[in-house]
């Protein structure tokens, strides 16, 4: 893998940036590094200015597992285009989209709450309702692998059952068929 910041990436950036192509850069662990303090998560003013130097000359995006609402102070207008929650929250979703995404969080958000709650503390798993997606948080844990494995087999006792991303120390659920980074679904 190259460094996109590298002289080898700007020179590989150089190449393709006549073209039109949208650049599309994922928000944590890419532009901004992972943490354990998710609040404390921006970029740095040196990838600030970059990306939004890129976006005065071609079509910019950032992608996110994080709300929108959540992602827009974060990178603090760098670039025109943000796509949060996996995919679930951008401007072409349909507002039904996006009621259907809620709904489901809230009949799960119930389900943790009347039943999965304890295991959860016990565990020190977090739940963050990001409104259209959950993201259960293991990073605190010792035994994080086998908190991981028993997070997802739990997770997929949801119903409706979620499509299930697993992160570096956290498994994020989303509703089927509404969206996800990387790949496109639409509602029937």
């Amino acid at each position: 893998m190259i460094y996109l910041l590298s002289d080898e990436g700007r020179q590989a950036m150089r190449k393709i940036a006549s073209r039109h192509v949208l650049y599309a850069f994922n928000f944590g662990g890419t532009l901004a590094r992972i943490s354990r303090d998710r609040d404390g998560v921006k970029l740095s003013c040196s990838t600030h200015e970059w990306v939004r130097e890129l976006a005065t000359r071609v079509p910019c995006a950032i992608v996110s597992g994080r709300a929108l609402g959540d992602l827009g102070p974060r990178v603090n207008g760098a670039v025109p285009y943000l796509i949060g929650n996996h995919g679930v929250e951008s401007p072409l979703t349909p507002a039904p989209a996006l009621s259907v995404a809620e709904q489901v969080c809230i009949e799960w958000m119930r389900q943790v709450d009347t039943g999965l709650t304890p295991l959860l503390n016990t565990a020190g798993i977090e739940v963050e309702d990001k409104r259209y997606t959950l993201t259960f948080h293991h990073c605190r844990t010792s035994e994080s692998a086998e908190i991981h494995e028993t997070l997802v087999l739990l997770l997929n006792r949801l119903i409706p059952v979620p499509e299930l991303i697993c992160g570096k120390s956290s498994v994020n659920a989303l509703p089927l068929g509404v969206g996800e980074k990387g790949r496109r679904h639409l509602l029937s």
